[in-house]
């Protein structure tokens, strides 16, 4: 039987809110490899963390600046599943999990995707900006697309059923 080796995936790490994500780490962390996020703060060293996210992505961020960079996040999670050698992806939200989707295609190891609710409410709008979808308007269709290739967990009986509403199977 094939060792199983985690690679966490997951837009940040270790923030105060997110208590139960680091609870989630630590009942897999037998098995845990290394987490890929885009801000490591809080990271203990105990296991290899992979920053997402460029050096002038970080800059711009700081800056409350926009700009693209998704060559350059997906170059990085590359590397770091070529230097980790995951057997397992395990992601938090399905948008952060689809903003990856063409790389975790491309290295066929199984994905599995915890939902949590906001994530598959496809017509989401910003909090700072109700006029303005959060999500494209191809989501819904993305969504359903990556139920295809990945498992798929809810976090409740109610994320559950948006999912089949959307049309995930």
């Amino acid at each position: 039987m094939n060792e199983l080796r985690v690679l966490a995936m997951q837009p940040r790490y270790g923030p105060r809110s997110e208590v139960w994500l680091q609870r989630m780490l630590g009942m897999i962390e037998d098995s845990l490899v290394g987490v890929a996020c885009y801000d490591p703060r809080g990271a203990s060293g105990e296991i290899p963390i992979a920053d997402l996210r460029p050096w002038w992505g970080k800059l711009a961020h700081r800056f409350n600046f926009y700009v693209g960079f998704k060559g350059a996040k997906a170059k990085a999670l590359e590397h770091a599943i070529a230097s980790i050698n995951p057997t397992v992806i395990f992601t938090q939200y399905i948008n952060f999990a689809l903003a990856f989707e063409s790389s975790l295609r491309k290295h066929q190891i199984p994905v599995v995707v915890h939902v949590h609710g906001y994530d598959v409410t496809c017509d989401y709008r910003r909090p700072n900006w109700p006029h303005d979808r959060a999500f494209s308007r191809n989501y819904r269709q993305r969504v359903v697309e990556l139920s295809h290739n990945a498992t798929l967990i809810a976090n409740s009986e109610f994320t559950r059923q948006r999912l089949i509403d959307a049309g995930c199977n």
